[in-house]
Order: structure tokens, then C-alpha cells, then sequence
């Protein structure tokens, strides 16, 4: 008996789930396992535009939500160092969170980058920087 074919994406569950696996980073050893089914069954499964269309919108779809969530917490994080540098108490706790605004911003890596421009536009090759 045959299994089941899902109306919108032509696949079956097996081929679903394998799907889900391999977007996931499973081997596809790993992933014939768990399906039941030969390797080189998955790698026929993987020549399949249906089976690549879905391994690749799942992937698509993980990387949003972790783009997502990146920004949430970039928000966050930019939001206490924005309370740190109102700190009134401690000034070492505003000098490190104006040094990890900056370093975040990556502004200390463009100036080194344009002094060592600098120094090898002037000849200056033995000064340490």
C-alpha cells in the first residue's frame, strides 16, 4: 500500500519529515533512518523540485525567525546600554557601555582600517598601530 500524498505539496509525510530533517542539517543517513527507507532513496527524494522547493522554504523560513530574533534582542540590548550611558553612579559603567556602543557599531574597526590606510599612504609602514 501506498502512502498518502499531501495535496499541496506532492510529497509524502515520509518525504515531508525528511524534508524537515535535512533542513535541520541531518545527515541523510540520519534522515533515511528516521524515514525508514534506503539512502539513496533520500537522495532521489533530494533530486525532486517538490522535495528541494520544501527542504529550501523550510530553511527560508528558519532564517527569518533568526533574523527575527536577532533584531528583537538587538533592540534589548541597544536599550541597556542606552540606560548604562545614563548610569549616574558608577562612571567605569558608563566608559564600558560607550566602549561596547562603539565596538557594536563597529566605528573602532573603520578607524583602525583608515589609519593603517593612512600609514601605508604616507609610507609609514613601521609605526605600530
Amino acid at each position: 500500500m501506498t502512502e498518502p500524498v499531501d495535496i499541496d505539496t506532492g510529497l509524502t509525510e515520509a518525504q515531508i519529515r525528511a524534508a524537515h530533517l535535512l533542513a535541520q542539517g541531518c545527515k541523510a543517513c540520519d534522515v533515511a533512518d528516521e524515514a525508514g527507507v534506503d539512502e539513496s532513496t533520500v537522495s532521489r527524494w533530494r533530486r525532486k523540485p517538490a522535495f528541494a522547493a520544501l527542504v529550501q522554504s523550510i530553511t527560508a523560513e528558519a532564517h527569518q525567525e533568526i533574523v527575527g530574533r536577532m533584531a528583537e534582542l538587538l533592540h534589548r540590548s541597544l536599550d541597556v546600554i542606552d540606560e548604562m550611558l545614563s548610569y549616574r553612579h558608577d562612571p567605569n559603567i558608563k566608559l564600558r557601555a560607550a566602549i561596547a556602543l562603539l565596538n557594536a557599531s563597529g566605528i573602532t574597526r573603520m578607524m583602525k582600517a583608515s589609519a593603517q590606510t593612512a600609514e601605508v599612504d604616507s609610507g609609514d609602514t613601521n609605526h605600530a598601530g
